[in-house]
């Protein structure tokens, strides 16, 4: 399991309907299908670079499983809360699980339902 966190900002424009969106997940169908072309927007060279890494690490994992390969930073495996998280960014880097204690309460909240607590798999 490869677990990432989209934390780059798209440059939505003011005015549009996705003005103050951020870093969001819908966001980052634009880089991991390198299709910023299909957005209005003014892509900067940070976008377009981010764009190449993602697709490639998806490109990747279709063909092989495993999102890694030559010229891109690595992306450990995830098998627990205190394994490192790929972040797309510019740079993309590693660190620790984003927002740790908002899923520790989702943990508590849903177990009955989902069974197993987050990262002890």
């Amino acid at each position: 399991m490869y677990y990432y966190h989209v934390a780059h900002k798209p440059p939505f424009s003011k005015g549009s309907v996705y003005e103050g969106w951020g870093a969001s997940h819908y966001a980052d169908l634009w880089y991991m299908f390198d299709h910023l072309g299909q957005g209005s927007w003014r892509w900067r060279t940070a976008d377009g670079k981010l764009a190449d890494v993602m697709s490639s690490y998806w490109v990747n994992f279709a063909k092989s499983g495993n999102p890694n390969g030559a010229g891109l930073p690595s992306w450990p495996e995830f098998k627990s809360r205190d394994n490192s998280v790929l972040y797309f960014n510019d740079p993309t880097y590693t660190d620790g699980v984003p927002n740790l204690k908002t899923l520790e309460v989702f943990d508590t909240v849903y177990a009955q339902i989902r069974g197993t607590p987050f990262g002890s798999r």
